[in-house]
């Protein structure tokens, strides 16, 4: 959308200068003329791409577009329950969420798994695995698996 108003304003903006730079004559006439449709052309030029034959590639069928969406939504749950993690508890962790490939995006599993646990004792550590556990099956009402790193 950017580029279209800068290529419209641009158009426009040439146009006027050469109109005030031109000479009266039957030559500034012309140039007048193609500098009318030059801007023309950039203003209709967003309805060229829509008349076209070819669909943008991720657009191109439902499908991919929702698996597109179902990535990023995957994505952004992941950073969303390391973040959690790491306030909450105090944990360095990296999580793995699988999303329907449907509208709305729900999580159907998540994996965490965690690899510093911080100032807690070893002896915490199966405690803070059940709570973990716990807090993140009722947030995301799914199959939660949590492990300590290797």
């Amino acid at each position: 959308m950017k580029e279209y108003v800068l290529s419209v304003a641009g158009a426009v903006l040439l146009s006027a200068v050469a109109a005030l730079v031109l000479p009266k004559g039957k030559i500034a006439g012309s140039i007048r003329f193609v500098l009318k449709l030059i801007c023309l052309l950039a203003l209709v030029s967003p309805f060229f791409t829509l008349f076209s034959e070819t669909d943008p590639p991720e657009l191109s069928s439902g499908d991919g577009y929702f698996a597109a969406c179902a990535s990023l939504a995957e994505r952004s749950e992941e950073e969303r329950v390391a973040r959690f993690l790491l306030e909450e508890y105090g944990v360095t962790a990296s999580a793995e969420a699988e999303c329907e490939g449907k509208s709305p995006f729900l999580v159907k599993t998540l994996c965490v798994t965690v690899s510093d646990f911080g100032i807690n004792d070893a002896e915490e550590h199966i405690h803070i695995i059940a709570r973990i556990r716990e807090a993140l099956g009722e947030e995301y009402d799914c199959e939660v698996t949590v492990r300590e790193a290797a």
